[in-house]
């Protein structure tokens, strides 16, 4: 079975986001794997804090939701499908 879900939830300045990063740098500290997962727009900043806070990603994983659905099905051998040339002419022809 895998790791626990932690779900925090607070108002605005609470304390979450120094909270969970401390948690991500404990785990990667201590050799251990970590994922956090944001919303799209998010991926950015949250590596940025992150790497700011640890000196790097090594051991964290900062994901989106589409991105973390695209590497499930990869770890399932169920990659995205690919357009292949014909495909591409098809959707881009002009009639």
């Amino acid at each position: 079975m895998g790791a626990p879900l932690t779900i925090w939830m607070g108002r605005s300045g609470s304390g979450k986001s120094t909270r969970l990063y401390d948690r991500l740098i404990s785990h990667a500290q201590k050799g251990e794997r970590a994922t956090l997962i944001v919303a799209e727009q998010y991926t950015f900043e949250a590596e940025k804090a992150l790497c700011g806070r640890l000196g790097g990603l090594l051991g964290v994983q900062v994901l989106s939701f589409s991105r973390l659905c695209e590497r499930v099905l990869q770890e399932r051998g169920q990659g995205l499908p690919v357009i292949g040339g014909s495909g591409r002419r098809m959707i881009l022809k002009k009639e």
